[in-house]
């Protein structure tokens, strides 16, 4: 059930297993594990384990690594940990911190075989209260406010600063991505010009997140880190993630099977109307505030989908409402709202042996078929969902581990999607 794992062995780096599973800073042995990073939920990315483990196992208890099996006697919630192995530099990433949301066992001859599913702590900002009011606040301001408020819930640290994340003795951690001050300084985005208040009653910490991630046009999420997560985000991550290259193409993504296609006609256009109370007239280069009853109407056109629909607008019912209140702001949500409404229109799946530093926004390029022999043009997709499955002992007809992807098309948000016109309209 449990392969290559000696418990005496206990957080040696070199004991051979496709993941280490750790409860509480404590290493268990694992049987079957699901990891789940998705493009979806309270932030951008969140993450989320399923897993099995034998208890007892090798003359131990494993379960009493668990603080949560007696309510009673848990004053903290439980910390999964879960580092995955990647089948080509074999490296091991953290992929997985969060929180134990569950377990369970189920009788198995002299043993019992426990389950434990765990949640990242991003999937808990929709269910913390917001209480706060913007006016012209920066966008670290509120961010910082974020992980504070995250903080206080988790039993780990939630770092905006690179000074704060310690690599150190980690040096598998894979980030790429800039963390929350630096994406500031990246993007160049200081003041969030649009008010806007937060009531405890209406708002949780997941709208403001996404509130102050579409005025600035950015992508935000947590990554795990050594000592904690650590708050991350991008104005273009599809640029700023990872390129991966098929085995047949010369890359080292070993590729199983791959059934993606080629979506032909997805919405290319999108237009999106802003707020009209107090915006903000451009001049020049610089915007200033002007009293008027006026709104700006933003268009923004992803122009390679488009040159493929042979110059026509495919966009149906795609005018939206925002409550940004200058035209940069405006823009900015254009931009977001194509990119999501693009993502959303996935198209299949690609199988890959585990790459654990594969995440969602990352790029994968590839042809429709795995043969050898390269026979059609290959496509550059973007990744939408990632699932790690790793298991001791898969079905006949099942790969032992491999990694699942789920891919759309390749969206750039600042080469791919331009605004094409803006103009202004009485309220």
């Amino acid at each position: 059930m449990v392969r290559d794992f000696d418990p005496a062995d206990i957080g040696a780096t070199t004991t051979e297993t496709n993941t280490r599973f750790y409860i509480n800073g404590t290493r268990l042995p694992v049987a079957d594990v699901d990891v789940h990073i998705r493009k979806e939920g309270p932030l951008d990315v969140t993450r989320y384990v399923e897993a099995k483990f034998p208890s007892p196992y090798a003359g131990i208890d494993w379960i009493e690594a668990f603080n949560g099996v007696d309510p009673s006697e848990q004053s903290s919630p439980d910390v999964l940990r879960l580092d995955v192995k990647d089948y080509i530099t074999d490296d091991y990433s953290i992929t997985f911190r969060g929180v134990v949301t569950g377990v369970g066992s189920t009788a198995n001859g002299g043993s019992r075989i426990w389950k434990t599913r765990a949640q990242g702590p991003g999937q808990l900002l929709d269910k913390i209260p917001a209480s706060q009011n913007y006016n012209g606040a920066d966008l670290s301001l509120i961010l910082s406010d974020v992980a504070d408020r995250l903080s206080e819930k988790l039993p780990f640290p939630v770092a905006t600063r690179s000074d704060d994340v310690d690599v150190q003795g980690d040096p598998a951690t894979p980030l790429t991505i800039p963390i929350v001050a630096d994406l500031v300084n990246e993007i160049g985005v200081g003041q969030i010009s649009t008010r806007k208040t937060f009531q405890a009653n209406k708002h949780t910490l997941a709208d403001v997140v996404r509130w102050a991630r579409d005025k600035a046009g950015a992508r935000i999420w947590l990554e795990p880190t050594p000592n904690g997560v650590a708050l991350v985000g991008s104005k273009n991550p599809t640029a700023d993630s990872s390129h991966h290259v098929a085995h047949n193409l010369g890359g080292d993504c070993i590729i199983i099977s791959n059934d993606a296609l080629a979506e032909l006609r997805p919405i290319n256009t999108i237009v999106v109307n802003g707020k009209a109370a107090r915006s903000l007239a451009a001049v020049g280069d610089f915007e200033i505030n002007a009293s008027r009853s006026e709104f700006t109407t933003v268009k923004a056109r992803h122009e390679p989908l488009y040159r493929r629909s042979g110059g026509t607008e495919l966009r149906g019912s795609t005018v939206k409402q925002t409550d940004a209140e200058s035209k940069t702001e405006v823009e900015n949500e254009a931009r977001s709202m194509l990119k999501e409404r693009i993502d959303e229109t996935t198209a299949g799946t690609i199988q890959t042996l585990p790459r654990s530093p594969i995440v969602p926004f990352d790029t994968v390029e590839a042809v429709p078929s795995c043969q050898n022999e390269v026979d059609q043009e290959p496509l550059t997709y973007e990744v939408q969902r990632v699932h790690h499955h790793l298991y001791a002992n898969p079905s006949p007809d099942e790969q032992p581990y491999y990694t699942e992807l789920n891919v759309g098309l390749k969206t750039d948000i600042e080469d791919d999607i331009e605004i094409v016109d803006s103009w202004e309209q009485q309220a």
